[in-house]
């Protein structure tokens, strides 16, 4: 049998192969991308639990404005099915009260005042409508 053909010299009649060596000079772009991403990612979970309250979100905004005004319309709904009113009747707030939770009307969390509807087929109102608090 025939030798195989190796590129490279024999030392002791095993047969070396020279490879080119590779020298590392520093880390390639896409090493620095994946890192970079996963230090954000890790960044955009924990950071959000220092901030203060008031910057991530649990400060009132208009959506529990509107949430309240829902509950008001529910309320003044309830109170016409029970009492056999129809869309016209003039609606009484001392009665609606007694369909809202504590029997008061919420509070509006931007310091504003709700009122409810002349009559059953009115939408009650905020006071900070031009925030855009209407439903």
């Amino acid at each position: 049998m025939a030798a195989p053909a190796c590129a490279g010299s024999f030392k002791g009649g095993d047969p070396v192969m020279k490879l080119p060596i590779l020298k590392s000079r520093g880390f390639t772009l896409l090493e620095i991308v994946i890192v970079v991403a996963f230090l954000c990612l890790i960044a955009a979970v924990i950071v959000p639990s220092y901030l203060p309250p008031q910057i991530h979100g649990r400060r009132p905004n208009r959506y529990s404005c509107i949430a309240n005004l829902k509950q008001i319309d529910s309320a003044q709904e309830q109170w016409a099915i029970e009492n056999h009113k129809d869309s016209n009747s003039p609606t009484v707030l001392v009665e609606i009260t007694a369909y809202l939770k504590n029997n008061v009307l919420p509070t509006e969390p931007f310091g504003g005042t709700y009122t409810i509807g002349a009559t059953v087929k009115d939408l009650p109102k905020c006071s900070n409508a031009k925030l855009g608090h209407t439903f």
